[in-house]
């Protein structure tokens, strides 16, 4: 009844929130289907992304009995002997998997699991095989993402949502993001949840908990501003600097801990970027940052990163004349602005951004918001954040 809905008038004003609550109903894969439409605003209309965040956060839990029998099945030991006490109410839970609270037996450390819900590979792996016939349903409703093939963003999602599926995977890129921020000299100043690797597997994660609240729940003020910065410089550094970056940084992801320090949880989305991207970032940057701004510099940079649509015609110097009126006309130092910009005038100078453009931009509308809420003196521009030594070789 709602596709019906949606598909008789894809142009109204509800088909963003009608196909949102479609795709809740249709279960785990297309839940997973919709954060990448949150995720992708080169590809979907702003009505679209805002609506589909909704399915970041929050899912129906499964019952603390199912929970027992995955982790003791999973770690080949009773619950009792892995843990001293285990939660039975979760403290999250999302499409694949929820978050429970723990102690170790022992020690007595506080730490969370993360356990992936039962059954949860099998369904996912019977939907995928129909992600083209989803994406045909994408065109219908939205037939402005006809310009870019969707089967490819069904072949990013088909290899994210695997990756999801092994939480040993987490694991590793928790200890890899940790090396980072050690070796970039930030550890002093962010961390991620260690994992305790002896009970962790395929399908549950145990690592450190935090103390410490939301970012996003803070009051503006010196702490909350320095803190801004933080997650800015650590998330921007490791753009270039290291083989991936978070690339869901929004508001439940993003902590203030008690000793001050900004915590990243997780890991279960990361983004990296292909060599050829990579370089037209950093150029990106390097014009972006220029004094006074090189827009032709931007332009071409732009044109190295993306695909001209259909062979139409390019010209960087046109490109860098709207590019320059688009920044004129955004309010200073407003993120989100400036990369809607750069997304429609790229569209308008025939230019297809890629999806790696998107999880860019979509991670500077969130950071923008942060800047925003808490730390509105803040320029993110103010300083060099980009910079460092190319992505390690996969």
């Amino acid at each position: 009844r709602v596709s019906l809905r949606v598909l008789q008038n894809p142009g109204a004003a509800s088909a963003p929130r009608l196909t949102r609550e479609l795709f809740e109903e249709l279960g785990a894969t297309f839940v997973k289907l919709g954060q990448l439409v949150a995720s992708s605003p080169t590809i979907f209309p702003e009505a679209w992304t805002s609506e589909f965040e909704k399915t970041l956060d929050g899912a129906p839990p499964v019952p603390f009995a199912t929970v027992k029998k995955v982790v003791e099945k999973s770690l080949g030991k009773r619950l009792s002997a892995a843990y001293a006490t285990f939660d039975e109410t979760p403290l999250a839970t999302a499409s694949v998997a929820q978050v429970h609270a723990a102690t170790l037996r022992g020690s007595g450390r506080r730490v969370v699991v993360k356990v992936l819900k039962p059954d949860v590979a099998d369904t996912l792996g019977a939907d995928l095989a129909f992600l083209n016939g989803a994406a045909a349903l994408l065109e219908a409703v939205a037939p402005e993402t006809k310009r870019v093939s969707l089967r490819d963003v069904a072949a990013q999602l088909r290899d994210a949502t695997l990756q999801e599926l092994d939480l040993r995977e987490e694991a590793a890129r928790l200890s890899s993001f940790s090396a980072f921020l050690d070796d970039a000299g930030l550890a002093g100043d962010c961390a991620v949840p260690t994992p305790v690797l002896e009970l962790s597997s395929e399908q549950v994660l145990t690592m450190e908990r935090f103390d410490g609240s939301r970012l996003v729940d803070a009051t503006a003020g010196p702490d909350a501003e320095a803190a801004v910065a933080t997650v800015i410089r650590v998330w921007a550094r490791s753009v270039v600097e290291h083989d991936f970056f978070h690339a869901d940084v929004h508001g439940g992801n993003v902590l203030l801990l008690n000793d001050g320090r900004v915590g990243l949880i997780d890991f279960g989305i990361v983004g990296t970027l292909p060599a050829a991207v990579y370089g037209a970032v950093i150029r990106l940057a390097g014009a972006f940052n220029a004094q006074p701004r090189d827009y032709v510099g931007l332009a071409t940079a732009l044109r190295d990163m993306g695909i001209v649509d259909g062979g139409a015609a390019f010209e960087a110097d046109a490109f860098a004349a709207d590019l320059a009126n688009a920044f004129a006309a955004a309010e200073a130092n407003d993120a989100a602005a400036l990369a809607a910009d750069v997304i429609r005038v790229s569209e308008a100078n025939n230019l297809v951004l890629p999806r790696e453009f998107g999880l860019l931009t979509k991670q500077a509308i969130y950071l923008n918001r942060y800047v925003s809420t808490l730390a509105p003196d803040l320029d993110p521009f103010a300083q060099d954040l980009v910079g460092g030594a190319p992505p390690v070789a996969p």
